[in-house]
């Protein structure tokens, strides 16, 4: 029996997961890839946080997971929305924001401005 479309994303979603949750994470990240070419958005968000956290065997690449972010904000998944708003956020403000001068002792720490795409 050949599954519908939805069948499969989920199935193939299930299987990223069963393999991340087991240890085997490039063979999760090319499941996750291969559901988010057949459009599952949460596959879209997993592989754009992959990417932004370095995880899955995926090197670390903002663009890449802007990328993945976007084409699941497209879609209409709330995370990738939310994602893709955080990450332009720390693309665009935040080197003004560190670059602007400081009173007192508080300063941005820039260590913690990636997490921001990351959580």
């Amino acid at each position: 029996m050949v599954a519908d479309g939805a069948e499969r994303e989920r199935q193939l979603f299930a299987e990223a997961m069963a393999k991340r949750n087991a240890g085997q994470s490039t063979n999760g990240l090319r499941v996750f890839r291969q559901d988010a070419d057949l459009g599952d958005t949460r596959a879209m968000v997993e592989l754009g946080q992959s990417y932004m956290e370095d995880r899955e065997g995926a090197a670390k690449d903002y663009r890449e997971a802007m990328q993945w972010f976007r084409k699941a904000a497209d879609a209409g998944n709330p995370s990738g929305m939310l994602f893709l708003g955080l990450c332009i956020t720390w693309e665009t403000a935040f080197p003004r924001i560190l670059a602007a001068p400081h009173s007192g002792t508080a300063k941005p720490q820039p260590a913690v401005i990636p997490t921001l795409c990351t959580t």
